[in-house]
């Protein structure tokens, strides 16, 4: 009888390792990550409380689900694929890239559009039902209008009588996480007659505004020749 030398035993147990560990990972990876992926995706940077352990794990583990059921096609001939031995390590790593990744984030996408629909009205009664409406799963008024990117003009009023007024744009920010609510302008404005925008303050690049200190804040909305005018400045700024 034979015995192999060290060396073969070393790397035997070495592959049989790394077997184990590639198999142990390979299950939590494909019944979590697109799950985590999509559910991400879906929620669009939204913040909501703290979830139990186990209600994260649910909808992880539903979301990698929903998933692999429309890849399942897929999934099915690159294994028959494998026992054949006709399968290609290409297609196995373009299966990988899109049922693990790119998939989950264009179905968590598609499905953050699909429930901010309002028409037809059976449709918007059927989200409404099921609690999948967006003014339902978005936690506060907050990021409800944040979340839109609509752009406004803003009068921002604080706890101690002042008020910032300022403009909302695309270069602006609100944070989304509910114990720090605070907001940047990218632009800034002096106080007019009344209620009246007057004009920018000078060489203003924006105002940051603590979220402790804000009481509430107006919104007048973006008509099409103030948002213009604003636009033209940013350019001019940029160039």
């Amino acid at each position: 009888m034979q015995v192999p030398p060290f060396g073969g035993i070393v790397n035997e147990v070495l592959a049989s390792t790394a077997v184990a560990v590639v198999s142990g990972l390979a299950v939590p990876v494909l019944f979590t990550v697109p799950g985590f992926l999509l559910h991400s995706a879906y929620m669009r940077g939204l913040r909501s409380p703290e979830t139990h352990d186990r209600v994260f794990l649910a909808r992880t583990v539903v979301g990698s689900l929903i998933v692999h059921s429309l890849a399942l096609p897929w999934t099915f001939r690159l294994v028959e694929a494998a026992r054949e031995g006709t399968s290609s390590p290409w297609e196995f790593a373009a299966w990988a890239l899109v049922v693990l990744v790119a998939g989950p984030v264009l179905v968590g996408s598609v499905a953050a559009t699909a429930v901010k629909a309002r028409r037809p009205r059976w449709a918007a009664a059927v989200l409404d039902y099921t609690a999948l409406a967006h003014h339902i799963r978005t936690p506060d008024a907050w990021q409800w209008h944040f979340s839109r990117r609509r752009p406004d003009f803003v009068r921002v009023h604080l706890k101690d009588q002042r008020v910032v007024l300022g403009y909302l744009g695309s270069r602006s920010f609100a944070a989304s996480d509910p114990s720090r609510r605070d907001l940047f302008l990218e632009r800034q404005f002096m106080p007019g007659a009344g209620k009246v925008y007057g004009p920018p303050v000078p060489s203003s690049d924006g105002v940051w505004i603590n979220g402790d200190e804000i009481a509430f804040v107006e919104f007048h909305g973006a008509g099409e020749r103030d948002r213009g005018e604003v636009e033209n400045e940013e350019a001019s700024d940029d160039e």
